[in-house]
């Protein structure tokens, strides 16, 4: 087999693997579990339960992956709290903005990779099943 061949047929098993990655993190969801505290007071501290629903959620379960975060009125300000695993669901703590809580989010921390060698971080915002927000 020639080396051109080779390093032809090796980009080609890199390029489906990695789009086989890339669709099933598009593919994520979160589903929210128990009581979500809608009405909770600017400043307290509420407790915040998900589940993430896919094939690929086994391999990305590393509680420092995905986190919450929850938005006051126009998105004008937030608070992010990491979830942990306890059982099957993440839960994290997580304290609420001034105004109250008007969004939620559930995100998976991403990084860009460029073929100059640089990096950026670039989280995914998850799709809630369940948002007892939405619009």
């Amino acid at each position: 087999m020639s080396a051109r061949r080779l390093v032809s047929g090796s980009v080609v098993a890199a390029t489906l693997a990695l789009a086989g990655t890339v669709t099933a993190k598009e593919q994520m969801t979160a589903t929210l579990r128990g009581h979500f505290p809608v009405a909770a007071k600017p400043g307290s501290t509420v407790r915040v339960a998900w589940t993430i629903g896919s094939r690929a959620a086994n391999a990305a379960s590393d509680d420092h992956r995905f986190y919450v975060q929850l938005y006051n009125e126009r998105r004008q300000d937030y608070i992010r709290a990491f979830g942990h695993l306890e059982g099957r669901r993440y839960v994290a703590r997580v304290r609420v903005p001034r105004g109250g809580i008007d969004d939620v989010a559930i995100f998976l921390v991403g990084r860009s990779y460029y073929a100059d060698g640089t990096s950026r971080r670039y989280d995914m915002e998850l799709p809630i099943t369940n948002d007892p927000l939405a619009r």
